[in-house]
């Protein structure tokens, strides 16, 4: 089941947006080319150590897949992100960027659980895409998701941010002009937006849809960025026979420049 944005929320996107539209998704997939708390520190310690790759070094992207096992990437990340101060996953399919997103929250709850940590730091994600060359196929090209992260501070929310829901079928172009348009209305403190999904596809979709939105307002000359904090919230579906509760990614965006 697909969640749905509470009655009330603000900007919802409306069920057109969610339509598929594979012309408009396409044409906006290609003009954007450019953990769980379950973990103890000894745990968290090794799988730092132990998802670095042999000859690993501090500026080579770790790379998520579908087969990751996520509490040693997010081990991974998060000491990148103490080494530092950054750290940058890349991935391919979308169980891959499911995998990665998930790390990063991972990486999130270890980081916070450092003596040293600032207080109230989060971190924060910013996506973009690129195109890469299949080896052996000179006129191949896959897009390949990045995932650039670090240490911030989110400010104090001053109003509520408008909520976004993705599915499997969003169109990505409209998504990312919902995303967008929330991110350039938000003037205050707090984030412009939370994006929610569930499952490996939509996650990715919505992940796809930050990067796009992010090209948008770059487009516009305004000099609006925001940066992502992911994280799950528990998730109870409507309707009888429903009663267990699922885990749904949700997607903070905060406005940081324009």
């Amino acid at each position: 089941a697909v969640p749905r944005a509470p009655p009330g929320t603000v900007d919802a996107l409306p069920a057109s947006a969610l339509a598929p539209g594979r012309g408009g998704r396409e044409a906006a997939w290609h003009s954007a080319a450019a953990g769980y708390r379950s973990y103890a520190a000894t745990a968290q310690v090794a799988a730092d150590s132990a998802a670095v790759p042999a000859g690993d070094t501090e500026s080579e992207a770790l790379m998520a897949t579908a087969d990751s096992n996520v509490a040693s990437l997010g081990g991974a990340i998060a000491g990148r992100v103490r080494r530092t101060g950054r750290a940058t996953v890349q991935s391919i399919s979308s169980k891959a960027a499911y995998q990665a997103i998930k790390a990063m929250v991972n990486a999130d709850d270890y980081l916070a659980q450092d003596a040293d940590a600032p207080s109230g730091a989060r971190l924060a994600s910013v996506f973009s895409e690129r195109s890469v060359a299949v080896e052996g196929d000179a006129d191949a090209r896959r897009t390949v998701l990045v995932i650039e992260a670090s240490r911030f501070t989110p400010p104090p929310c001053d109003e509520a941010p408008r909520e976004l829901v993705v599915s499997a079928k969003t169109n990505a172009g409209k998504a990312a002009a919902a995303m967008a348009s929330a991110c350039r209305a938000r003037e205050g403190g707090g984030p412009a937006a939370l994006v929610r999904a569930m499952g490996a596809v939509a996650v990715h979709q919505a992940l796809i849809s930050a990067a796009i939105a992010q090209q948008y307002l770059d487009n516009d000359g305004r000099g609006v960025k925001f940066v992502t904090i992911p994280g799950f919230e528990d998730y109870r579906p409507d309707g009888p026979g429903t009663n267990r509760k699922m885990k749904q990614m949700v997607l903070s965006l905060v406005r940081v420049a324009g």
